[in-house]
């Protein structure tokens, strides 16, 4: 995601041309999966090696047990745990990160495939306990989820750079009930543990992408246990490969325990389609022959069924050793029993004489790359030579070791040898340089014709090939590149100049030619916010690259890349597009054809570029009855896969033949009143979780009855209450929407009136009635429409909203606790509040208490400083929410838009709120003052990644700096989306009061350039929206337009629709209806007119002649919007959902990330429709599928 407006003297471009042709191409491939493993947990041995224990063979003879066990009974692969924060105890603990690597490599080097077990625990993590590593417990569960990434991408990260990819990683340990308890416990939240195992597999993908990752139960015959885990994963979106077993049975029952799990294979393979491994086999060594027996049929069965292979657990275990474990395979006097055996057993195995054994090393026949002497050049060839590179060893095992390490013969060992051996495992070459090879510099043909225009810094370019960790970043810096990726590995690239980003007159720092077709690849830094422009010719990839400053700080840079031809030469521009001259220059590099990876799945955590917090949603299933039957409408979610499908159960039982894919609703004609609904999701064929049962509303209305405030008396005169605008948010994270209501005195005033007001009291109210709490804002809080914006949002991303909103002393909190000073009374004579402290509240949305307080930004100062000498202009307030970092949620807080204009922009995360930034026409150039709204908009307009603030006729950038202003003056109304569709970008379209020029005009959000404009004049109203199908894109009118305009401004018809107020998406096509009062029209194209589809008896709407209602949003049901009016005697809400039938199927709006921000600013001044970021309308595309990342709490 594009990012600006930080710091950036570290930001780095590491810009990599990667030319790797399959001629010049290496990357270090895990060990094939070529066949059956015969496994063994090891993980037990460097603590025992650490007490002095040792092994014999069956014949006497000490050895390596890691020879015996490879050597004696085939056993081919490994299994590694590791723990988190382990103690010193060699069989509880000792097994920390550096030490499980260590084994890791130690296996490796001795040709093992291995299996990474992480335990994420201090210690053993079992079906009976899976306790939380104890560093991790005091995380809530989102921070857990992060920490499980991190600590996995760590780890695997720290495996690589040890050249060490594993075959198999699991995520957890015999997670019977998951793992991380009690956040994970699988019968308390299956989800929570679906979740921390994506978390494990997509951090162990982001680094090895060929491993295959585990979920791993005991049991292994228990076939309901199996059942029930991997429905209840599989159903709650879990990634993984591999269902792993452990089995222990005993000498009476291994049969029986055997044709069970042999069945519960087959069920586990059939039923997921996964791939099956024995993880874990054991039996009492005193029975020694039943073992034999159990692992030889067990083995053959697991092989029957296409298993990966079985894994002995700490066969080497001494008998009661770590104070009673009895399954291993050795004996007390340091012998194996004979349980191994039904792995296989090599009689012949030659005995290691000790010392350097000569014999190996072949001396007078010399292999090139045989540096262990055992006559081939293989992968633990390879290791060595990594190893003696990196500088780990400073020998190999054979005496003349540096000689045939020297593999294109220039008399030094480096990187360029290790190159040669890939190359020739991978069998692009048949024989080294040094032995006659006519290629002696590999894939240095790749980049040739280097120029560079930095005249000043042109000697400290170079082209440079074999890229690989240890090697030198940059030409006059000391950097160092520390981890590359197995993909880039050996690929030819450029050195350039850092003191090269100092030069601001070049448009290119260098170009280079490219021999043969293949790519360029960019390494571009994280922390250089504002990409180059020429940098959007390439795509990202899922790979990274990182750099070394120095002992303790490491930079990532993400990889970009883009197809080139042979000849072409590619321009290496500057560093970024914000004007800086400090962030760190790029590298340069290029490559042949090679097989580009699908970048990794985000971590489910706030990371960057990994999408927009959004709030998870139960799927909001509503049944309603209608006259043919019962209406059921749910949810698609925007981050669903596009071949979902649903089945519906009534009472139990499916209705429908077939899944249902072509709509998110459906007619039961033989539904009731007194029947239950739910869904179940459909994915490959299989239901996940289903839906929450909700009963039938017997008419296309929910009631919600309130607890109206009693009315009072202020200044001589009597008030009562209404409810007025209405907000949403999750406020106790259970997946469905509450209402905070903004109650309204009767004696509200505009600004521009005198007089004294009653309080402003906002109250949450959960769907079932239930009310959460009250805020009562205090005397010095003045009602009415500009005073009191208030937000309800997940700000901080624990999974439930928070609300935010202007308070003053007296204000008294859901909990009945007063900010402030509750004595205080700021009102003047004629009930303007011109005086005392302005705070701004946090509240928390569950409770109503207030969890942090702060002076207001921005201050109201001296009034006479907003346009007028009586408190009109300068409490004119707005609010919004917006992504300033393109991934999390920030408050926005607006004062005056006549004249002076401020906003101010906070974070509240980690529980303290954090001013970011504050905008203020007086300073922020000419042009900015007087061009608010009564109203405004939020979105990213630009493309950059991250929202601006659409404020009336000009736009504030996300950084807090004012991106352009037209000029055109304070207007009462906008609207922003794709309203041109075959144009690019957003447009916004704006009502001007007491106009210079324009009545109402349409321009480019991003650039504020006119597209056009209709009427002239002071304009009140005017709206936006798809009602005519013979047009594609929006249609406008406004009060003073004389008619209705198409999206190229040409004028329709001089009949103008009924309403200019709000416009709702209600029945079964994608034209919009007209939203006024408490009724819903339908603009009639041939006859142009206007006529009436559904009115709400017996409610009101809001805001006098502005007759809004209290909400208008998608909050149930399909992607079409409910409407929320207030019953005309002031005691009750009533949301109203369609019952039209359609074929359309759209992901909710509330996943789209403008719709989403324009419910939260509904609520402001005078409201506005929402309107999605995408065309909606007749002739549509397919809508795109957001950015977004779910938050679900705890």
């Amino acid at each position: 995601m594009l990012k600006k407006g930080i710091s950036q003297w570290l930001a780095m471009i590491l810009c990599m041309a990667l030319l790797i042709g399959v001629t010049s191409y290496f990357s270090p491939a895990p060990v094939k999966a070529a066949s059956f493993a015969n496994g063994a947990d090891i993980s037990w041995v460097p603590g025992m090696e650490a007490q002095g224990y040792v092994w014999y063979d069956k014949n006497g003879n000490k050895r390596d047990i890691l020879d015996i066990l490879k050597n004696d009974y085939n056993i081919d692969s490994v299994r590694i745990r590791t723990w988190v924060n382990p103690t010193n105890d060699y069989a509880n603990g000792y097994l920390n990160k550096e030490r499980s690597i260590a084994l890791a490599k130690r296996a490796k080097d001795m040709g093992f495939r291995i299996c990474f077990n992480f335990h994420y625990s201090d210690s053993w993590a079992d079906p009976g306990k899976q306790y939380k590593p104890s560093a991790w417990s005091n995380l809530n569960f989102e921070q857990l989820m992060k920490q499980v990434y991190d600590y996995t991408y760590e780890v695997m990260s720290d495996l690589a750079r040890e050249g060490i990819y594993p075959e198999w990683v699991q995520v957890g340990n015999e997670t019977n009930n998951g793992m991380l308890w009690d956040d994970g416990k699988a019968s308390v939240n299956m989800r929570n543990f679906a979740w921390l195992v994506n978390c494990g597999h997509d951090a162990v993908k982001a680094v090895s992408r060929n491993s295959k990752v585990i979920v791993h139960l005991s049991n292994g015959y228990d076939n309901n246990l199996y059942r029930w885990m991997f429905d209840g994963l599989t159903g709650n979106g879990a990634k993984f490969d591999v269902i792993g077993m452990s089995l222990y049975p005993t000498e009476s029952n291994w049969q029986t325990i055997n044709n069970q799990c042999f069945f519960n294979m087959q069920d586990m393979q059939s039923r997921y389609g996964k791939e099956v491994m024995i993880c874990e086999i054991g039996m009492d060594y005193t029975q020694e022959v039943a073992a034999k027996n159990f692992i030889s049929d067990i083995v053959s069965k697991t092989q029957s069924v296409g298993g990966l292979g079985v894994f002995y657990w700490e066969p080497q275990a001494y008998p009661n050793y770590n104070a009673g474990y009895r399954k291993g395979a050795w004996n007390s006097d340091g012998r194996p029993t004979i349980a191994l055996e039904g792995f296989g057993y090599n009689e012949n195995t030659p005995v290691p004489s000790g010392g350097n054994n000569d014999s190996h090393n072949k001396n007078s026949q010399r292999i090139y790359g045989d540096l262990n002497g055992d006559g081939e050049v293989n992968t633990i060839d390879y290791s060595l030579l990594q190893r003696y590179v990196l500088e780990v060893t400073k020998t190999f095992p054979t005496q003349d070791g540096l000689i045939r390490a020297d593999l294109n013969g220039d008399g030094t060992v480096n990187s360029a040898d290790a190159v040669f051996m890939g190359r020739y495992l991978l069998e692009i070459i048949d024989k080294f340089p040094v032995e006659g090879n006519t290629n002696p510099q590999p894939g240095r043909q790749s980049i040739k014709n280097l120029t560079v225009y930095d005249a000043e810094n042109r000697n400290n370019w170079k082209i440079m090939n074999n890229l690989s960790a240890g090697q030198k970043a940059f030409g006059d810096r000391e950097y160092t590149i520390s981890y590359v990726p197995q993909e880039l590995a050996g690929a030819d690239w450029i050195q350039p100049a850092m003191n090269s980003r100092a030069n601001t007159s070049l448009d290119n720092y260098a170009s280079f030619e490219v021999e043969t077709d293949g790519y360029v690849f960019i390494a571009h830094s994280d922390r250089v916010l504002v990409k180059p422009q020429w940098l959007l010719e390439y795509e990202k990839t899922g790979l990274s690259i990182k750099v070394r400053e120095s002992d303790t700080v490491e930079r990532t840079m993400t990889v970009y890349c883009k197809k080139v031809s042979a000849g072409e030469r590619v321009n290496l521009g500057i560093n970024s597009n914000d004007g800086t001259s400090y962030s760190l220059i790029y590298l340069a590099i290029a490559t042949g054809d090679i097989e580009l990876p699908s970048p990794p799945p985000p971590p489910p955590t706030p990371e960057p570029g990994s999408g927009r917090q959004m709030e998870y949603l139960d799927r909001g299933l509503v049944a309603v009855r209608t006259d043919n039957g019962v209406f059921i409408s749910w949810r698609l979610f925007g981050t669903d896969p596009q071949n979902i499908a649903f089945n519906i159960y009534r009472d139990g039982t499916k209705i429908n033949s077939n899944p249902i894919t072509s709509s998110t609703n459906y007619l039961d004609r033989s539904g009731s009143s007194n029947s239950k609904y739910y869904i179940c999701p459909v994915i490959e064929g299989r239901e996940m979780e289903k839906s929450k049962t909700v009963s039938v509303w017997n008419q296309n209305y929910l009631e919600i009855p309130l607890n109206r405030p009693a009315g009072g008396s202020v200044g001589g005169s009597s008030y009562t209450y209404s409810p007025n605008d209405i907000s949403v948010g999750d406020l106790d994270g259970d997946g469905e929407y509450e209402l905070v209501l903004k109650w309204e005195p009767s004696n509200a005033k505009d600004n521009s009136q005198a007089g004294h007001t009653g309080n402003v009291i906002i109250d949450a109210y959960k769907l079932n009635g239930t009310h959460l709490w009250r805020i009562d804002l205090g005397r010095n809080i003045r009602a009415g429409a500009h005073y009191t914006q208030f937000l309800v949002y997940d700000f901080d991303g624990d999974g439930r909203a928070e609300v935010v909103m202007k308070t003053g002393d007296g204000t008294r909190d859901g909990r009945g606790n007063v900010i402030g000073n509750p004595y205080a009374d700021y009102r003047n004579g004629e009930g303007f509040v011109l005086d005392g402290p302005e705070y701004l509240t946090v509240f928390d949305g569950l409770t109503g208490a207030a969890l942090e307080t702060i002076n207001y930004i921005p201050p109201r100062g001296r009034v006479t400083d907003w346009g007028d000498n009586y408190g009109n202009r300068c409490d004119r307030f707005l609010a919004a929410v917006a992504y300033l970092d393109g991934e999390r949620p920030s408050i926005v807080m607006c004062r005056g838009y006549y004249t002076r204009t401020v906003l101010a922009a906070f974070n509240w995360r980690d529980g303290k709120l954090t001013h970011l930034w504050t905008f203020d026409s007086n300073t922020a150039g000419n042009g900015y003052t007087g061009q608010g709204n009564h109203n405004l908009s939020v979105g990213d307009v630009d493309g950059d990644g991250c929202d601006e603030i659409i404020y009336g006729a000009m736009a504030v950038d996300h950084d807090g700096k004012g991106l352009y202003t037209t000029g055109w003056g304070h207007g009462d109304a906008g609207h922003l989306s794709d309203l041109i569709p075959d144009r690019p970008g957003l447009e916004y379209y704006q009502i001007h009061e007491n106009p210079p020029q324009y009545g109402a005009t349409v321009r480019d959000a991003r650039t504020g350039q006119l597209i056009f404009s209709i009427g002239t004049g002071d304009t009140g109203r005017g709206l936006a929206a798809n009602i005519d199908p013979r047009h594609i894109g929006y249609q406008f009118w406004s009060s003073t337009s004389g008619g209705l305009y198409n999206s190229r401004g040409q004028r329709i018809t001089t009949a103008t629709p009924s309403s200019t107020n709000f416009a709702i998406w209600w029945d079964g096509d994608l034209l919009r209806e007209l939203l006024d009062s408490n009724r819903i029209d339908k603009w009639d194209w041939n006859n142009n007119r206007t006529y009436n589809i559904f009115t709400a008896v017996g409610c009101s709407s809001n805001n006098g002649t502005k007759s809004t209602p209290g909400l208008s949003a998608d909050i149930l049901g399909d992607w079409r919007e409910e409407v929320i009016f207030r019953t005309n005697n002031d005691n009750a809400l009533r949301i109203y959902t369609t019952t039209h039938l359609t074929d359309q199927r759209i992901y909710t709006l509330m996943h789209d990330p403008i719709y989403r921000l324009s419910i939260a600013w509904q609520n402001v001044a005078y409201n506005q429709p929402p309107h999605p970021g995408f065309y909606l309308g007749h002739g549509m595309e397919a809508p795109p599928v957001p950015h977004i990342y779910l938050v679900r709490r705890n």
